[in-house]
């Protein structure tokens, strides 16, 4: 896309406070939003005369809408369900459970459908009922296309004979052509092929397939399999080696490749979506967390910055990081709750151990190191010799991660706490 193409694409919104008309500064947040504040030209002692304005900005997500909700909900349970199936499929055939499966996720979707249509028929606002209408649309042709898709790559079709399951499917979902045939027929006037409709009609159920003899079951099948069969065999003679991306067409073409890449990119990408909205989080954290590494990272990532405005929200982040094995949060979690209980020498461990283990992301070390700050000014020594040389290591390594003036404070309280634990480990060696 060129920079001519980009800038069609691009929104202009005008800032509504006065005191963002000048000079502005930006901030990112949590998932896709940032928030805009008004910045000073100069560095002033004095007062701001001007009122403060903070604004949030971020995109509408769909998915977010109260009926989307329970459709992202409810299919959340059938995707779990796929993946225990999924195991068991590796030591037997667990075809017929992945149809059913298949087939309750386009219920998930019919229901949410019909929710849609209800809700834009009793709203009288004009443009809520646009987007309700196109909100239908939308996930019309996804249960369509997931139908079609169910048929060619899901359902165990006898003898591979595909076609009546294609032309069952264009009837269920193109049922326009046949509808005005039947009418047409029902009339039984002569001079039909004059209605305006007729010859529309007849063109659409001839490529369609609906008129008997026009396309042979069987000499299709026996094609298709033909020339799948030709395909595989090329592609096992390694014919097309030297043509990689003609290679990948047939594999995918003759379903002998399966593109688990795309698959784990857009798990990621829904999984990280869902975690933006407050009530919707743990639903993503469980796509997240069947993502191999890069969404085991993904989701402690989000708990990490997950906003905690109460003890129950806090009891529910642990709860789930315990449930999906991040340990990396329930350790940071475990050691604010010592910290909390006052049990400084546990909270202390807890922390070298976070520490000196090396599973915190790079972001987040940190929050790490300046967290052993208030523990290296308690009045008794609560953090050991052994470990305090274990953060000052850490604290070498990574000193970048810190603005420099916090990093000469931790070096400082580092080597008080070196020599007071010193000094009390060799009071406490018996002669």
């Amino acid at each position: 896309m060129n920079e001519l193409e980009t800038r069609s694409f691009a929104k202009t919104f005008n800032l509504p406070e006065k005191c963002l008309e000048n000079r502005i500064g930006c901030t990112w947040g949590r998932g896709n939003q940032f928030t805009i504040y008004p910045r000073s030209q100069t560095v002033s002692q004095a007062p701001l005369t001007t009122e403060n304005k903070l604004l949030s900005i971020h995109r509408e997500i769909l998915l977010f809408h109260p009926i989307l909700r329970r459709l992202v909900n409810e299919s959340n349970g059938t995707f779990l369900a796929i993946q225990k199936a999924a195991e068991a499929a590796k030591s037997s055939d667990n075809h017929v459970e992945f149809l059913k499966l298949s087939r309750q996720y386009r219920s998930i979707i019919r229901v949410c459908i019909e929710s849609l249509q209800e809700a834009s028929q009793k709203t009288t606002d004009g443009i809520e009922k646009n987007n309700l209408l196109a909100y239908v649309t939308i996930f019309y042709s996804i249960e369509c296309i997931w139908h079609l898709c169910e048929i060619l790559h899901v359902d165990n079709i006898p003898g591979d004979i595909v076609l009546p399951f294609l032309l069952e499917w264009v009837r269920f979902h193109f049922p326009c052509h046949e509808q005005t045939a039947a009418r047409l027929l029902e009339a039984c006037e002569r001079g039909s092929e004059d209605h305006e409709d007729y010859w529309d009609t007849v063109i659409g159920m001839i490529v369609q397939g609906r008129v008997y003899g026009s396309i042979s079951t069987g000499e299709f099948t026996v094609t298709w399999k033909h020339w799948q069969a030709e395909c595989r065999a090329k592609l096992i003679s390694r014919v097309f080696t030297t043509q990689p991306q003609l290679e990948l067409i047939l594999k995918r073409v003759t379903c002998t490749s399966v593109t688990n890449r795309l698959r784990e990119s857009l798990i990621l990408d829904y999984g990280c979506l869902l975690t933006e909205h407050n009530s919707l989080w743990p639903v993503g954290l469980s796509y997240l967390v069947i993502c191999g590494g890069e969404g085991q990272r993904r989701a402690e990532l989000m708990l990490e910055r997950l906003p905690l405005h109460s003890e129950a929200k806090a009891m529910r982040v642990l709860c789930e990081a315990r449930k999906h094995g991040l340990l990396g949060v329930v350790k940071y979690c475990d050691f604010h709750r010592l910290y909390k209980n006052r049990e400084f020498k546990k909270a202390a461990d807890l922390l070298v151990s976070l520490i000196t283990s090396k599973i915190a992301p790079d972001y987040f070390w940190d929050t790490l190191l300046l967290d052993a700050l208030p523990l290296l000014e308690c009045d008794s020594v609560v953090l050991s010799a052994a470990g305090t040389c274990a953060v000052m290591q850490c604290l070498e390594r990574r000193s970048a991660a810190l603005q420099a003036d916090s990093a000469a404070l931790l070096r400082l309280a580092l080597a008080r706490n070196l020599a007071r634990a010193a000094l009390a480990e060799t009071m406490d060696t018996p002669e």
